[in-house]
């Protein structure tokens, strides 16, 4: 979510890892193992929305996004944005490597 808070010098969005938030009040129904395989952006009025939506969602409201998000909505590039949200949130921890960043431990497993 490190690309959110960049991009988005007025504020609008509130980075909350998931972990420390109360998901149930941010949406019912909202769960950890979710939002663990995807990021999730819980609008003001309580839509959810996830993986490609949620990169769409989100770059709409961005100004540096402007003449990225139309693309994202065209009919034949929907599936592309979503197969390629898919493919970098299933590598994240190895492209994130890549890119020098420290890799972070995983969580225990809850018994």
């Amino acid at each position: 979510m490190e690309w959110v808070g960049r991009l988005d010098k007025k504020k609008r969005f509130a980075c909350i890892p998931y972990q420390e938030a109360d998901l149930a009040a941010l949406a019912p129904g909202l769960t950890a193992e979710r939002c663990a395989v995807e990021m999730v952006v819980v609008s003001t009025t309580g839509d959810v929305y996830g993986g490609g939506d949620a990169v769409r969602f989100i770059s709409r409201r961005l100004p540096l996004m402007n003449l990225v998000w139309p693309l994202m909505e065209a009919p034949g590039l929907r599936h592309v944005v979503d197969r390629g949200y898919r493919w970098i949130a299933e590598n994240r921890l190895r492209l994130s490597v890549k890119m020098g960043r420290k890799k972070c431990p995983r969580p225990p497993d809850k018994e």
